[in-house]
């Protein structure tokens, strides 16, 4: 009988496959003609309204859907399938809002041009709620925010976090580059 456990790596979107908020801050600039070197910075200065109204409009947009992903990310989900996992993208985008209808069919289409594979995009609340079945063959989860991290970690699931931070979590792994958490992966799976 044929072994059908398959080895998944899960990844998030924003900051990991894409340099965000760099790339929604730069979406601001190119707006508004203002520059702003934080999120924070940004919902100060411009207010609430005038921030959630830019943010709809990112998420609609196709400059969004332009981004390039991180080459280093790039060349781990290649190497990751060319070694047979399967790769989960779980993201907190609003994929399941009727606000965005098109949403998660754009992500697909963004990741198949830009050559990420992937078998499928979860939305993370989703996967929280269907940890047992979404995650059961999870070697790692890959995020950029320490609430996900922890979350996934004190639910047996290994997570890789990208961050500036000392975090100190049992299951939690931090890295102050993708280059170092991509070399991890590939020496630890």
């Amino acid at each position: 009988m044929e072994n059908d456990f398959k080895r998944v790596i899960s990844f998030d979107i924003d900051g990991i496959l894409v340099d965000y908020p760099k790339c929604w801050l730069k979406y601001i600039e190119m707006q508004r003609g203002s520059l702003f070197l934080s999120t924070v910075e940004a919902k100060e200065e411009l207010g609430i309204n005038e921030y959630e109204i830019l943010k709809f409009q990112y998420r609609m947009s196709d400059y969004k859907y332009s981004l390039d992903i991180n080459v280093v990310m790039l060349e781990l989900n290649n190497w990751l399938y060319e070694n047979n996992f399967e790769v989960i993208v779980s993201t907190s985008r609003p994929i399941e809002s009727i606000d965005y209808p098109n949403m998660k069919k754009n992500i697909e289409k963004w990741l198949d041009s830009k050559g990420f594979y992937f078998s499928r995009i979860i939305h993370k609340s989703q996967s929280i709620k269907n940890l047992d079945s979404v995650y059961s063959n999870v070697l790692f989860h890959i995020d950029d925010e320490v609430k996900f991290a922890k979350y996934f970690s004190k639910n047996s699931i290994n997570s890789l976090l990208l961050s500036e931070e000392n975090v100190s979590h049992e299951g939690v792994i931090v890295f102050s580059s993708l280059s170092e958490m991509s070399e991890y992966i590939k020496g630890n799976v």
